[in-house]
């Protein structure tokens, strides 16, 4: 490939990253207050709040956010779940959990109804 056409790609900076840290921690404990947070973790409410808005985290607090609440680090870190659940649904309340299985129940279902449609439409033009 030559010079010319090699194509340049912008580089996140620290800070894009930190802010979207902070906006990946926000959405998994948007149900918590940052005192919450601060009991299970260990961190003041200040610090806590000061990461939730995109501040420098320390390894150790997500550490300790990911074994409090039961959360992939991978997920945090990078914005990849290694797990096939969405991970903003593990501090949902069952309500929450049970109406997004309905829901991705239904999904699937009409999934399965179209393709059934197809399929009948197809051995019928044969």
């Amino acid at each position: 490939m030559s010079s010319e056409t090699r194509i340049r790609t912008r580089h996140p900076t620290r800070a894009d990253r930190e802010r979207e840290l902070g906006e990946r921690l926000s959405s998994l404990t948007k149900q918590l207050s940052y005192r919450q947070i601060g009991d299970a973790t260990g961190y003041p409410p200040e610090t806590v709040r000061r990461y939730m808005l995109g501040q420098a985290v320390r390894t150790d607090f997500i550490v300790r956010l990911c074994e409090a609440f039961e959360l992939d680090a991978n997920y945090i870190l990078f914005g990849k779940s290694r797990s096939p659940a969405l991970p903003e649904l593990r501090l949902s309340s069952t309500r929450d959990l049970l109406s997004e299985i309905g829901r991705r129940f239904s999904q699937v279902e009409d999934t399965q109804i179209g393709i059934s449609a197809a399929f009948q439409s197809f051995l019928e033009d044969e």
